[in-house]
Parts: C-alpha cells; structure tokens; sequence
C-alpha cells in the first residue's frame, strides 16, 4: 500500500505496520522532516526505513528522520544536493548501505546519534563532509566507505570498531584521530596513509598503539581535546 504524507511518498506494510519513504512527491521540497510514526486510516506506522534511490540526485537541502530509522538503502541519497542529515535522539540501529550518500558534494553534516553500520562506498566522495558523530560507526569500515572525503579532519574511532578495510579512508588527510576508546581494532596497512599528518591519541594498552609504534608513527597515550567541530 503506497501513501503520501508532507510531499513524502511512503510504502505501508500493514502486516508490521511499518513504513519506509519511498521518494519526493513534490521536486521543490528542500527541507525534509520525517515523522516517527504516520497515521493512515486510524492505525500507526512506525517509519523504519528510506527505500534504494529514494533521493536519488533529489535537489535537497537538510533531512531530519526520526529515530526509529533503521535502514538507509543502497543509492537512496546518491548525487543529491543534501547538505545535512540528521538523525534525532538516541536512534536504534541503523544500517547505511552502499553509495546511500556517495557523490553528494554539499554534504557537510551527517549525525546518526546512534550506533551504526556502514556498507562500501556509503560516502565515496562525499566531498564537503567535515562533520560526522563517527564514534557511533560499529563493525567494520568497508572498502571506499569514505574514499574521496577529502575535508574530513577529525575521526573519533568507537570501541566497537573492529576492521578498518582496504581503501576506507582512500584521499583522506586526517588532522585528529582518537583510538583511546578503541578494544580491538586491526586495519588494512592502507589506512596509515590518511594519518600521515594527524595527531593520533591512543592508550598504550590498546593493540593499536603497538601497530602505530611499528610503522614508526608517534602516538600521544591521552586525549584530553574534544572533538574540534
């Protein structure tokens, strides 16, 4: 069943009685503020979702969901004018698929506030992403998830990162970069080239430091600076 809400078209399951957006129903919707739950016919729908190419080169600006968002499908922000997403409170779980946001060159703020998973390619030339609440990503940072974000500088790495794959910070120069919280995280030798310049902060008793020592990176044992967003 297919409903339109706000200019927001929307897919209903109402088996689950859920709801995932599917696309704009009107092209000049710059701002976009997605509502938790959508009443149709007098049953709730609680909106789960953002459908494979549902912004898809959409002349956007700002999108705010809601947190019961739990997927972001594959292309759904790709070559979109967005310039900032948001995700509002202390979401559940989100998994961002493939290219969701690659190739949107005005995007300059992400924040998921909540843990989240990121496929290959998710931001792949993101070019203007700077400000990004990295410490919720969890898992493992896919091939190409950040390749071409040349202004991210500041990555605060979350203790529930386990992998850093080939080619993830591919033309990346980063200026910050906190491992302190970090238990177990490996990486492809690769990512070494995004911190050629950074200030690297990890605590001696993390299996990090002794990498970092060995490819004879200097590493500050504390982090007393917040995030310089």
């Amino acid at each position: 069943m297919d409903v339109t809400v706000d200019y927001i078209n929307y897919r209903l399951n109402k088996i689950k009685k859920t709801a995932v957006i599917d696309s704009l129903a009107r092209l000049d919707k710059k701002d976009i503020v997605i509502p938790e739950t959508l009443i149709v016919d007098g049953i709730n729908y609680l909106v789960k979702g953002i459908a494979r190419k549902a912004f898809h080169l959409a002349q956007i600006d700002t999108f705010i969901a809601p947190f019961s968002l739990e997927e972001i499908g594959e292309y759904a922000f790709w070559g979109s004018s967005i310039k900032s997403f948001i995700r509002t409170g202390n979401g559940c779980p989100l998994h961002v698929s493939n290219y969701a946001f690659a190739e949107c060159k005005k995007l300059e703020r992400v924040a998921f506030n909540g843990p989240v998973t990121l496929e290959s390619c998710a931001f792949e030339n993101a070019s203007t992403l700077r400000v990004l609440d990295s410490e919720n990503i969890q898992g493992i940072l896919r091939v190409f998830t950040f390749r071409g974000c040349c202004a991210l500088k500041d990555f605060d790495f979350s203790n529930s990162l386990i992998y850093i794959q080939i080619g993830a910070f591919e033309n990346v120069e980063l200026d910050w970069a906190n491992f302190t919280n970090c238990v177990n995280l490996n990486f492809h030798e690769s990512f070494l080239d995004a911190l050629k310049s950074a200030k690297i902060y990890c605590l001696e008793t993390n299996n990090v430091f002794c990498d970092f020592a060995y490819h004879g990176y200097s590493v500050i044992p504390e982090c007393d600076d917040l995030l310089p967003f």
